[in-house]
């Protein structure tokens, strides 16, 4: 039981490293080696339907990275995506195969592009595939419905937001919206394509209204319907309608999991920061978590990591990493007493927002992703036979499911010191 342990401790140093180089990636980004792009053997990265700098990669690069495959003791996967920034410390490279190398602490690790999915070879009409689905990590098909929220009318846009903006500057399809046909033809044939995806997440603005999006979405669920019968999860990522009633015909469409986004958790900061759903009600949004909980059997909502500690005026200079977390770990707690899963996101710009560049510091943003994972664990909210908190394996662009496993992983290794120490009192007798 020792050797099992002592091996486990082991790998587990190995893959917190690795979660606090990815903390570290997604705080500060990566720059490329123009030799990257001569290489087309990877998943190729979209702008659409986020920008993560203000100045564009002059060259291909990849949407994701693997920088952790898994082994016998921790079978995880670890990626992270690629935020472009050439001013990076960590530049990719590729030098004997890809690599990953911080120029000022001389750490380097060898990484894996994700490969090409194909979607950009096949069509649906005349629209590549890849304009309309994109793949997000190992198993996620994603589609982004709509790039207009109506919140950009009167100026009522969440702060932070570049939806709209980014489309404007980097169409890959001339409508804000993807018309449900195109979605729903495009989801059925990445499924076909691609055997390694499980789940359909959706996401979109709010379009027109609150139901109309949501009535949207049933649309898209009934046309996939044959692909629930391939166990394939629907999540969805959208405000609340306010015909709660919605909900339910979401669930009888297929859909098993929805994530209505607080986006910040301080109710006078969130009046601030997200007027158009400050409109909606702050306490209105909760009494919709709440009933989206009963019909889902469980509900989801995400903060920004980022902006939870911003002053009224926004003014980003003030911005310090301790009280982030002090305060993003409060939205933390605050969710999980309202029996709410708790999720995160990690701010970034391309300096097309009202907040502007705020430099997230890597080892706070580890510090925030370890707590939390423990807080998430503890909490008994996910259940024993889930093995993470979102999808079924890493997601790329945020740290919610390597922080569950850091938790996870140490809980198991006490467990394996208390039937050591056990073994022992056993041999003493």
């Amino acid at each position: 039981m020792s050797e099992i342990r002592h091996d486990l401790m082991q790998e587990y140093k190995h893959f917190e490293f690795i979660v606090r180089i990815k903390a570290d990636l997604l705080a500060k980004g990566i720059r490329v080696n123009q030799n990257v792009g001569k290489r087309k053997d990877f998943n190729k990265k979209q702008i659409h339907p986020y920008q993560h700098y203000a100045t564009l990669h002059p060259v291909d690069i990849p949407e994701d990275l693997v920088l952790y495959s898994g082994s016998i003791l921790i079978p995880e996967i670890i990626m992270t995506k690629f935020r472009y920034n050439p001013d990076s410390d960590w530049q990719m490279d590729d030098e004997n195969g890809y690599k990953l190398r911080n120029d000022r602490t001389g750490v380097e690790i060898p990484v894996e592009p994700t490969p090409q999915t194909g979607f950009d070879q096949h069509f649906i009409g005349e629209l590549p595939l890849s304009s309309i689905v994109q793949k997000l990590g190992t198993d996620v098909a994603g589609v982004v419905l709509s790039n207009w929220c109506f919140y950009f009318q009167n100026n009522h846009e969440c702060r932070f937001c570049e939806i709209f903006p980014t489309y404007q500057s980097q169409k890959t399809i001339n409508k804000v919206q993807k018309p449900i046909e195109q979605v729903v033809e495009g989801l059925k044939l990445a499924f076909q394509i691609d055997s390694h995806l499980k789940h359909v997440l959706i996401t979109s603005g709010n379009m027109i209204s609150y139901d109309h999006t949501v009535r949207e979405y049933i649309k898209i669920g009934e046309g996939i319907k044959e692909l629930k019968k391939k166990n394939i999860n629907f999540q969805a990522i959208l405000m609340p309608p306010e015909n709660f009633l919605l909900m339910d015909e979401m669930r009888n469409v297929g859909f098993h999991r929805v994530c209505m986004n607080l986006e910040v958790f301080d109710p006078q900061l969130f009046e601030i920061i997200t007027p158009g759903k400050a409109a909606y009600g702050y306490q209105r949004l909760f009494e919709a978590l709440d009933y989206a909980s009963k019909v889902f059997d469980i509900a989801y909502s995400s903060i920004v990591y980022g902006i939870q500690s911003l002053s009224p005026d926004l003014d980003v200079t003030k911005w310090d990493p301790a009280k982030e977390n002090q305060k993003a770990l409060a939205g933390v707690d605050g969710l999980l007493e309202k029996k709410i899963i708790p999720l995160f996101t990690v701010y970034h710009t391309s300096e097309r927002n009202a907040i502007g560049l705020i430099r997230i510091d890597g080892e706070a943003l580890f510090a925030f992703t370890s707590e939390y994972g423990q807080k998430v664990f503890s909490s008994g909210i996910i259940e024993e036979s889930q093995n993470s908190i979102s999808f079924d394996s890493t997601s790329p662009n945020d740290l919610i499911n390597d922080g569950y496993s850091l938790a996870k992983y140490q809980k198991e290794i006490a467990d394996l010191e208390t039937f050591s120490m056990d073994d022992q009192k056993v041999i003493r007798k």
